[in-house]
């Protein structure tokens, strides 16, 4: 019983971060820099009449509910990216506590960076961009994690050669994948990927290190492309569409940190 309310109130923990996350995705404004205390500064308004949110207005996922979707005063719908984000959020902190735990400190490192992934996603949903300050904040993070701790890997990667110095298996990670993408990104400029995919996979893979940075890089553009196929069949998405990639690229940095050793097994028994 005991566990289930600690787990409770540690969902109900990311629900409530959820709705910050929120404010950082709906405030940001692309042609601005991306400064957290400028955007986190003031109360929450609705976007269409303006009019300040009451308190009871700004219980995540609830209010929601209560409200039906449409604001208070206006009447106007909310939009659902706002309880999508606050369950993800809430549902990120219990998985990762599960995965992470007994480290509180790890925890809380790999929280900040899917939640960071998380606000980059839907801000590459809206805008089509990617804030340089908050892939600043994943590379920070990114080397905190890398420092502090050593992430296991699937046995498989032994038959890659690595380097007797950890800290080059990460540098090797990011650089062998980032820079042609990043080459790629120049070449084409940026008509099919943009430099911030290319930046976010090079942090990405230097979490993860070489050459686990492979699992992340084919997975990420298998994702990518098996979900928009779906877009262009049945929503009518063209070859030509802008798809952001970022939400694809995160999803497989959740997939590879949460159950790397599963898929390789997997990879393994079809060969």
């Amino acid at each position: 019983m005991e566990g289930k309310i600690f787990y409770f109130l540690l969902f109900f923990f990311g629900l409530t971060w959820g709705s910050f996350l929120n404010v950082l995705i709906f405030r940001y404004q692309p042609n601005k820099k991306f400064n957290i205390f400028k955007i986190i500064s003031g109360r929450s308004r609705c976007p269409y009449c303006k009019r300040k949110l009451l308190v009871k207005d700004l219980i995540p996922v609830l209010s929601f509910l209560i409200l039906k979707g449409k604001c208070r005063w206006c009447g106007k719908k909310i939009s659902f990216i706002y309880p999508i984000v606050e369950i993800l959020s809430g549902i990120l902190a219990v998985i990762i506590f599960l995965k992470t735990s007994p480290s509180l400190f790890l925890f809380l490192l790999w929280f900040l960076i899917f939640s960071d992934l998380l606000v980059l996603s839907f801000i590459d949903l809206k805008h089509q961009f990617v804030p340089n300050q908050l892939l600043d904040l994943f590379f920070l993070l990114s080397l905190i994690t890398v420092i502090f701790f050593q992430i296991p890997s699937h046995y498989i990667w032994k038959i890659f050669p690595q380097f007797d110095l950890r800290i080059l298996n990460h540098l090797v990670g990011g650089l062998i994948f980032g820079l042609p993408m990043w080459l790629f990104c120049q070449k084409t400029k940026e008509k099919f990927l943009g430099l911030g995919d290319a930046k976010t996979m090079a942090i990405s893979c230097f979490l993860f290190a070489w050459p686990v940075s492979i699992l992340v890089f084919n997975l990420s553009f298998l994702i990518g492309g098996f979900l928009s196929l779906i877009l262009i069949f049945f929503f009518g998405k063209t070859i030509k569409s802008k798809i952001p990639f970022l939400p694809f690229l995160s999803l497989a940095i959740f997939l590879t940190f949460l159950f790397e050793n599963q898929i390789v097994d997997l990879y393994l028994t079809l060969f």
